[in-house]
């Protein structure tokens, strides 16, 4: 081990969250506050538990924080002029950057500082916190890095995705600062903020201020204009859209789709929000855009649970269980684990299978969602059917209907902001 990588055990990671939550209590001006000294007592306590370079690579993060703390100044005691990093200094950033050694990076990020742009200091230390798997440190450094250069959309972009993965409250304390100045951020922010806020609303069934945030998402539609990364616009349509279906404007979200899609029409994420919206009015459009997500082999999830859905009410059941199964190699939460083994118990019903074989995929499915309404009831029509030898007459969500739940969860965690 080197002594620019710590051993990153229970303690030093203990150590780093009392150095952040220290960190946030300093901003609030909470400097002799009880929890701020609860907070630095337990630092005291753990610092006996960490060897040298732990305690070396924790003061440095330390300095790092302190760094935020003023704004970017330059430290009172410390390099302040450009003249003071020596070339070697400059070449070794260079060479650690390059073989990504992120623990070095961090450090000689702090030699290199006085030669750095601030904007690109806070970004590069996001990015390395974020490397060494401290998701809530980058955060600090990717708000600081929006906060110093405002107007960058590809940096307001990252702040907001770091916070929607590491604390969702605190992406919307950003995004609520972000629309209530919406002239000063570039439209694909102020679009992903407001989304970001709807989702909250939705989700915790908040009244939801329709009029106000169709004037946002629509100025920040008529904004893009002054866009000029194609990247940018066709993730501001796509939450735009996604905000737009929220408050219920149904074809001012299939416009955001389309033109997006005009910007990028291979984007997965934004056919598979064009294919959901669809789906229950225009099913065979929906259907026809989710088999070319499948032919391609399209990763998210969506594309090969609709396409089961359909097959199951065309009574396609060998279709069905195809994309059942598909759907299940991508699927990650268990609502949408337990759907799909309740359609895949169906479709086996239907072509014969063992009931010894039917019956415990019926139970796993209630087991991992026992608030899904259908499946007791498609269990009970199985049991039914076994006893008395006879068709089973299951219950199945209608098309419309499944759209609209499924549009709920679809893309509430922002596939969009991965690709950003």
């Amino acid at each position: 081990m080197s002594s620019f990588d710590p051993t990153v055990d229970a303690a030093f990671r203990e150590y780093a969250d009392l150095q952040l939550l220290h960190h946030y209590l300093l901003l609030e001006g909470k400097d002799n506050a009880p929890e701020t000294e609860a907070a630095e007592h337990q630092m005291e306590g753990l610092w006996d538990k960490l060897d040298a370079v732990q305690r070396q690579s924790l003061n440095g993060i330390g300095s790092d924080l302190n760094w935020v703390r003023r704004k970017g100044e330059p430290p009172p005691k410390g390099r302040k002029a450009p003249e003071e990093v020596t070339p070697t200094e400059q070449q070794e950033l260079v060479a650690v950057i390059g073989l990504k050694e992120w623990h070095k990076i961090l450090h000689y990020l702090r030699l290199c500082a006085p030669i750095l742009p601030p904007v690109s200091l806070a970004h590069l230390r996001g990015h390395a916190y974020d490397a060494l798997g401290f998701p809530t440190y980058a955060s600090v450094f990717y708000e600081q890095a929006a906060d110093f250069d405002p107007a960058n959309a590809a940096i307001g972009v990252t702040a907001l995705s770091s916070f929607e993965k590491t604390n969702p409250a605190d992406a919307v304390r950003r995004a609520e600062k972000i629309i209530a100045a919406p002239l000063r951020y570039p439209p694909v922010v102020v679009a992903l903020s407001a989304l970001i806020i709807l989702r909250r609303d939705e989700t915790e069934n908040r009244p939801i201020e329709r009029q106000r945030f169709s004037t946002l998402l629509n100025d920040a539609i008529r904004w893009l204009q002054l866009e000029p990364s194609e990247e940018a616009r066709a993730l501001a349509y796509q939450a735009a859209a996604s905000g737009f279906e929220i408050i219920d404007d149904l074809p001012a979200a299939l416009r955001c789709f389309d033109e997006g899609l005009k910007l990028s029409p291979n984007n997965d994420v934004l056919l598979v929000g064009k294919g959901l919206l669809l789906y229950g009015s225009e099913t065979d459009k929906a259907v026809e855009t989710f088999r070319r997500l499948t032919h391609r082999a399209t990763a998210i999830v969506w594309p090969y649970v609709f396409l089961a859905h359909f097959n199951l009410l065309k009574r396609n059941y060998a279709g069905s269980l195809e994309m059942s199964r598909e759907a299940w190699a991508r699927a990650t939460t268990n609502p949408v684990r337990a759907q799909l083994l309740e359609w895949q118990a169906i479709c086996q019903t239907e072509l014969h299978y063992p009931p010894e074989v039917v019956r415990p995929i019926f139970s796993k499915a209630l087991s991992l969602d026992p608030s899904n309404p259908w499946i007791p009831k498609n269990l009970a029509a199985f049991d039914e059917a076994m006893a008395v030898a006879k068709d089973s007459e299951w219950q199945i969500e209608e098309e419309a209907s499944l759209s609209k739940t499924q549009r709920a969860h679809r893309m509430h965690k922002l596939e969009l902001i991965e690709a950003a």
